[in-house]
């Protein structure tokens, strides 16, 4: 299995904060931090921008679930061949942490 760690965690993340990518709720943003797998998923999904560091928000959970990258999105459905931890982020600091994921404008 191959391990992806390159982002260190910072000394205040307990590693029992970290979650897996499914379980965080639509409106949830969660901050990568590592991803586990068979190293041609996990290349494939630095390949889309999942890459430990970058911050997701969660559009829609499910499978499969949409995810916003930066300025993109992704349908992604979760591959039994690898598993994306994640930091849940406060939505106070979500626009410090991914100032290009912004929560959708009020109509």
């Amino acid at each position: 299995m191959f391990r992806s760690t390159d982002f260190q965690l910072d000394r205040a993340t307990d590693v029992s904060q970290l979650i897996p990518l499914e379980l965080l709720a639509a409106g949830e943003t969660g901050r990568i931090h590592e991803v586990q797998g068979a190293p041609e998923v996990v290349n494939r999904l630095h390949e889309m921008g999942l890459n430990c560091g970058t911050c997701v928000k969660m559009l829609q959970a499910g499978s499969p679930c949409i995810l916003a990258v930066g300025n993109h999105r992704l349908s992604f459905r979760g591959e039994r061949s690898a598993v994306i931890f994640v930091e849940l982020c406060a939505e106070v600091a979500v626009a410090e942490l991914c100032p290009r994921v912004q929560a959708a404008p009020a109509n």
